[in-house]
């Protein structure tokens, strides 16, 4: 009769233990799935050291898409924290880990007149042409990707506040989304210098789906989080199944002691 009870204590401080590692680990996104059910997300984990890229930027730069070998100017650019916020006209496009947050960016270009440029569809190549800027700290690499972003233009160009629901979920779709592009970034290149980065295959064609509208590419880098839409029973089965599979491991012991 001890031995079952003792086996009950130790079966309930398992479970209690594997949901706290669940709760720690897993954080609502304040939206829900089609059921009704909370939609969960990784932990978000951010550093009080730096780890950006294209910090401290200004208005007085060249910033393009070369496309088919002819530039055309950025429409606009910008940056998200993991929190929502966003600041309607502020072209700055820092990303990665600053201050306990995490940016992601965006860059647009407008392909409605092509021809203005001297440019005959289909484009058939695209290099993102930006200003480095700052990089803290100055050393290491920063693995820099580009990639879909399934928001509007006239959607991501809006001012939102922190915790702003709609700003959380820009941010993640601008880091989340399929891969254009993918380099690892050298930190210590001089602010003054300029990055091209060629655009795959997937982003030349979804640059040709939106000719005739304005394209917008998002930017994130290797501290991005990755937000995970999974519902709590979900979670729950999961720490319930490692608890259980505990438990029987300990009751065999005792029996074959």
């Amino acid at each position: 009769m001890k031995k079952c009870f003792l086996s009950l204590k130790i079966f309930v401080a398992i479970l209690i233990l594997n949901v706290m590692a669940g709760v720690t680990v897993f954080a609502q996104t304040g939206t829900t799935t089609p059921d009704g059910l909370p939609v969960l997300r990784s932990a978000t984990i951010t550093s009080a050291t730096p780890n950006v890229v294209f910090s401290s930027s200004s208005s007085d730069v060249n910033n393009a898409f070369i496309i088919n070998g002819i530039t055309v100017p950025l429409l606009n650019s910008g940056w998200y924290k993991k929190t929502g916020e966003h600041q309607a006209g502020n072209t700055n496009y820092i990303c990665g880990d600053y201050n306990n947050t995490v940016y992601n960016n965006f860059f647009a270009v407008d392909l409605r007149n092509l021809s203005s440029y001297g440019i005959t569809p289909p484009i058939t190549s695209a290099v993102l042409h930006i200003k480095r800027y700052l990089s803290e700290p100055a050393s290491g690499t920063f693995d820099f990707t580009l990639c879909a972003a399934s928001n509007s233009y006239e959607t991501i160009n809006q001012h939102y506040s922190p915790s702003n629901t709609t700003g959380i979920a820009i941010h993640n779709d601008l880091g989340n989304g399929i891969i254009y592009a993918n380099v690892a970034l050298d930190k210590t290149v001089p602010s003054s210098s300029y990055e091209d980065i060629t655009i795959n295959s997937d982003g030349i064609a979804a640059m040709n789906a939106s000719i005739g509208s304005t394209f917008v590419v998002g930017g994130t880098g290797s501290p991005n989080t990755i937000f995970v839409p999974v519902p709590y029973w979900a979670i729950a089965l999961v720490f319930l199944s490692i608890g259980l599979l505990a438990v029987i491991r300990f009751r065999k012991r005792q029996l074959a002691a």
